[in-house]
């Protein structure tokens, strides 16, 4: 529940306009000009990368999740459409992981409203379940990185919120195949949320494990991130992390340590 809730803050602080919104705005619109030039797996991967950046964008535009899951879903379905035409299967695999947020996306203000989402739940399974098996085949590791991490929410959210050791292997899954695609923005970032919810779980071990993982990360990230929006988010998992860290050894008593990390 903790990342849901962090999720819903970093929406509300970039509803305020800010030159992130303006980079995320002209990098959407040029490509949709791009798109108007390319053909086959070019404009398959354009419209690909057009669903993603939709999906982080904040600001202004996207006060309704459900209005940015209808979004994402219009540029994934097209891919999707167009990559099976020319049976390009990473298009497939990437645009069906695409599909898959957009119904965890579209969940987001049913949940908050109180309403059923099982519908979106199940239009997750069945999207991951057809991407997941592609991806394999193809050893695509960033795709199968994102898959699991939504697989683990599809879990989580069909067992009613229970954070149990069944979400924590996909979120490993996850963790796993992002290392091995060299996304360590990702890894580090799933390896925040694992390690506050083993923290939550009193699993003390795991959590100092991915917790130290996390901060090494996100530390790392933070030297490199390039746009403005990517530094802000690093700088937020960084300040997470460390956090996380303090919390960890408030838990176990050793309350210097934990200042340490405050300071």
């Amino acid at each position: 529940m903790k990342k849901y809730f962090l999720i819903l803050l970093l929406l509300f602080a970039w509803s305020v306009p800010s030159i992130s919104q303006v980079s995320d705005s002209l990098k959407i619109d040029s490509l949709k000009k791009q798109l108007l030039h390319l053909k086959d797996s070019n404009k398959v991967d354009c419209l690909n990368l057009l669903a993603v950046t939709i999906s982080s964008q904040g600001g202004p535009l996207w006060m309704s999740w459900t209005k940015k899951a209808d979004s994402l879903y219009h540029y994934a379905s097209i891919a999707c459409r167009e990559a099976n035409k020319i049976d390009y299967k990473r298009g497939i695999a990437v645009s069906l992981k695409n599909l898959a947020n957009s119904e965890y996306l579209r969940g987001i203000d049913l949940r908050k409203n109180k309403k059923d989402d099982s519908a979106t739940i199940n239009g997750m399974e069945k999207y991951l379940s057809q991407a997941i098996p592609i991806a394999v085949e193809l050893q695509d590791d960033e795709t199968l990185g994102y898959a699991y991490e939504l697989w683990g929410d599809v879990l989580f959210m069909k067992s009613k919120y229970t954070d149990d050791d069944s979400r924590a292997l996909y979120c490993k899954k996850s963790i796993e195949h992002f290392h091995k695609a060299g996304n360590e923005h990702k890894e580090g970032e799933v390896c925040t949320w694992l390690g506050e919810r083993y923290t939550a779980r009193g699993y003390y071990e795991e959590a100092l494990e991915y917790c130290s993982r996390s901060l090494m990360l996100n530390k790392k990230w933070m030297q490199q991130a390039y746009t403005n929006e990517e530094k802000e988010y690093t700088n937020y998992l960084y300040q997470q992390s460390l956090a996380d860290m303090a919390d960890l050894y408030k838990a176990a008593g050793d309350y210097q340590a934990a200042l340490e990390y405050l300071n």
